[in-house]
Protein backbone atom coordinates (compact mmCIF):
# COMPACT_ATOMS: atom_id res chain seq x y z
CA UNK A 1 0.00 0.00 0.00
CA UNK A 2 2.99 2.82 1.00
CA UNK A 3 4.86 1.95 -2.39
CA UNK A 4 1.54 1.81 -4.33
CA UNK A 5 1.03 5.63 -2.60
CA UNK A 6 4.85 6.19 -3.02
CA UNK A 7 4.91 5.51 -6.86
CA UNK A 8 1.18 7.91 -7.09
CA UNK A 9 2.73 10.45 -5.28
CA UNK A 10 6.58 10.58 -7.39
CA UNK A 11 4.25 10.40 -11.09
CA UNK A 12 2.21 12.98 -10.37
CA UNK A 13 5.08 15.12 -8.89
CA UNK A 14 6.76 14.55 -12.38
CA UNK A 15 3.47 15.46 -14.25
CA UNK A 16 3.38 18.35 -12.24
CA UNK A 17 7.02 19.44 -12.63
CA UNK A 18 5.97 18.82 -16.43
CA UNK A 19 3.33 20.63 -16.87
CA UNK A 20 5.39 23.88 -15.57
CA UNK A 21 8.11 23.53 -18.08
CA UNK A 22 8.89 26.03 -20.48
CA UNK A 23 8.46 25.75 -24.09
CA UNK A 24 7.67 27.05 -27.38
CA UNK A 25 4.46 29.76 -27.07
CA UNK A 26 5.51 30.54 -23.17
CA UNK A 27 7.35 33.63 -21.49
CA UNK A 28 9.52 33.04 -19.08
CA UNK A 29 8.82 33.65 -15.48
CA UNK A 30 11.39 36.46 -13.18
CA UNK A 31 14.23 34.04 -11.49
CA UNK A 32 16.77 36.41 -9.28
CA UNK A 33 19.63 34.48 -8.72
CA UNK A 34 21.89 36.08 -5.59
CA UNK A 35 23.96 35.09 -2.39
CA UNK A 36 23.31 31.41 -1.95
CA UNK A 37 20.93 30.65 -4.88
CA UNK A 38 23.52 31.67 -7.44
CA UNK A 39 24.30 34.66 -9.81
CA UNK A 40 26.73 35.31 -12.23
CA UNK A 41 30.56 34.07 -11.88
CA UNK A 42 31.64 37.75 -11.08
CA UNK A 43 29.76 37.11 -8.14
CA UNK A 44 27.34 39.78 -8.84
CA UNK A 45 23.22 38.45 -8.84
CA UNK A 46 21.50 37.44 -11.79
CA UNK A 47 17.96 38.38 -12.89
CA UNK A 48 16.28 36.63 -16.13
CA UNK A 49 14.27 40.35 -16.92
CA UNK A 50 17.85 40.83 -18.35
CA UNK A 51 17.51 38.37 -20.92
CA UNK A 52 15.08 40.60 -22.33
CA UNK A 53 15.51 43.27 -24.88
CA UNK A 54 17.40 40.91 -27.55
CA UNK A 55 16.96 37.71 -28.76
CA UNK A 56 18.48 35.64 -25.80
CA UNK A 57 20.20 31.90 -26.10
CA UNK A 58 20.64 30.41 -23.21
CA UNK A 59 22.43 27.22 -22.48
CA UNK A 60 21.63 25.29 -19.36
CA UNK A 61 24.10 22.85 -18.32
CA UNK A 62 25.20 20.22 -16.03
CA UNK A 63 28.84 20.81 -16.03
CA UNK A 64 29.44 16.66 -16.74
CA UNK A 65 27.94 17.31 -20.24
CA UNK A 66 29.85 20.98 -21.09
CA UNK A 67 30.37 19.62 -24.32
CA UNK A 68 27.05 18.14 -25.37
CA UNK A 69 26.09 21.39 -27.46
CA UNK A 70 29.47 22.15 -28.29
CA UNK A 71 29.09 21.92 -31.94
CA UNK A 72 25.90 25.04 -31.66
CA UNK A 73 27.91 27.09 -29.50
CA UNK A 74 30.70 26.64 -32.52
CA UNK A 75 28.09 27.44 -34.79
CA UNK A 76 26.80 30.28 -33.51
CA UNK A 77 30.43 31.95 -32.44
CA UNK A 78 30.93 31.63 -36.53
CA UNK A 79 27.90 33.61 -37.59
CA UNK A 80 29.11 36.21 -34.87
CA UNK A 81 25.41 37.71 -34.60
CA UNK A 82 24.65 41.74 -33.85
CA UNK A 83 25.09 42.06 -30.33
CA UNK A 84 22.98 45.03 -30.29
CA UNK A 85 19.90 42.41 -31.33
CA UNK A 86 21.27 39.29 -29.73
CA UNK A 87 22.59 37.90 -26.32
CA UNK A 88 23.77 34.59 -24.84
CA UNK A 89 23.88 33.41 -21.52
CA UNK A 90 25.16 29.86 -20.02
CA UNK A 91 23.61 28.65 -17.01
CA UNK A 92 25.50 25.75 -14.98
CA UNK A 93 23.25 23.69 -13.16
CA UNK A 94 25.85 23.33 -10.06
CA UNK A 95 24.01 21.36 -7.98
CA UNK A 96 23.71 18.68 -10.70
CA UNK A 97 27.81 17.21 -10.37
CA UNK A 98 29.38 16.01 -7.71
CA UNK A 99 32.71 18.38 -9.02
CA UNK A 100 33.50 20.94 -6.68
CA UNK A 101 32.15 24.34 -6.73
CA UNK A 102 35.54 26.14 -6.61
CA UNK A 103 36.82 24.05 -9.31
CA UNK A 104 33.64 25.02 -11.66
CA UNK A 105 33.72 28.64 -10.91
CA UNK A 106 37.29 28.94 -11.32
CA UNK A 107 36.81 27.15 -14.97
CA UNK A 108 33.60 29.68 -15.38
CA UNK A 109 35.61 32.85 -14.87
CA UNK A 110 38.13 31.32 -17.51
CA UNK A 111 35.36 31.16 -20.03
CA UNK A 112 33.92 34.45 -18.93
CA UNK A 113 37.26 36.00 -20.24
CA UNK A 114 37.65 34.11 -23.80
CA UNK A 115 33.63 34.64 -24.48
CA UNK A 116 33.38 38.26 -22.70
CA UNK A 117 29.71 38.21 -24.55
CA UNK A 118 28.17 35.42 -23.15
CA UNK A 119 27.26 35.78 -19.41
CA UNK A 120 27.81 33.22 -17.16
CA UNK A 121 25.94 32.14 -14.60
CA UNK A 122 25.71 29.65 -11.52
CA UNK A 123 22.56 28.17 -10.25
CA UNK A 124 23.39 26.34 -7.13
CA UNK A 125 20.01 25.15 -5.92
CA UNK A 126 18.32 24.00 -9.26
CA UNK A 127 15.91 26.92 -9.41
CA UNK A 128 16.01 26.53 -13.42
CA UNK A 129 14.75 23.18 -13.02
CA UNK A 130 12.08 23.96 -10.43
CA UNK A 131 10.56 27.05 -11.91
CA UNK A 132 11.19 27.03 -15.99
CA UNK A 133 10.97 22.70 -15.62
CA UNK A 134 14.21 22.72 -17.81
CA UNK A 135 16.18 19.14 -17.60
CA UNK A 136 18.48 18.31 -14.79
CA UNK A 137 21.23 16.33 -15.23
CA UNK A 138 21.25 17.43 -18.88
CA UNK A 139 22.01 19.95 -21.67
CA UNK A 140 19.17 22.25 -22.74
CA UNK A 141 18.80 25.10 -25.48
CA UNK A 142 16.17 28.04 -25.06
CA UNK A 143 15.64 30.45 -27.52
CA UNK A 144 13.96 33.31 -26.54
CA UNK A 145 12.46 36.43 -28.58
CA UNK A 146 13.23 39.93 -26.73
CA UNK A 147 9.89 39.83 -25.05
CA UNK A 148 11.30 36.48 -22.87
CA UNK A 149 8.79 34.38 -25.09
CA UNK A 150 10.02 31.04 -25.67
CA UNK A 151 10.10 30.44 -29.90
CA UNK A 152 12.57 26.93 -29.44
CA UNK A 153 13.55 24.35 -26.93
CA UNK A 154 15.62 21.46 -26.96
CA UNK A 155 16.62 18.83 -24.08
CA UNK A 156 19.49 17.52 -25.08
CA UNK A 157 22.23 17.11 -28.10
CA UNK A 158 20.69 19.09 -30.82
CA UNK A 159 21.43 16.96 -34.42
CA UNK A 160 23.52 18.90 -37.23
CA UNK A 161 19.94 19.20 -38.30
CA UNK A 162 18.28 20.88 -35.32
CA UNK A 163 21.68 23.29 -35.07
CA UNK A 164 20.92 24.13 -38.67
CA UNK A 165 16.76 24.88 -37.55
CA UNK A 166 17.64 26.58 -34.29
CA UNK A 167 20.37 28.88 -36.33
CA UNK A 168 17.59 29.60 -39.30
CA UNK A 169 15.39 30.31 -36.69
CA UNK A 170 17.83 33.16 -34.70
CA UNK A 171 18.43 34.41 -38.18
CA UNK A 172 14.67 34.87 -38.95
CA UNK A 173 13.92 36.14 -35.45
CA UNK A 174 16.89 38.90 -35.48
CA UNK A 175 15.60 40.01 -39.15
CA UNK A 176 12.36 40.87 -37.46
Amino acid sequence: MMKTLLSIFVTAALLINLSYAVGPGDTVTKIFLEYGDGGKVDGSSFDTDSMKGKLAVLFYVDPDEKDTNEPFAEALRKKDFNREKYSSFAIINMAATWLPNFAIASSLQEKQKKYPFTVYVMDMKKRFVKEWGLADDASVIVIMDKTGKVIYRHDGKLSDEEIKKAVTLIEANLGA
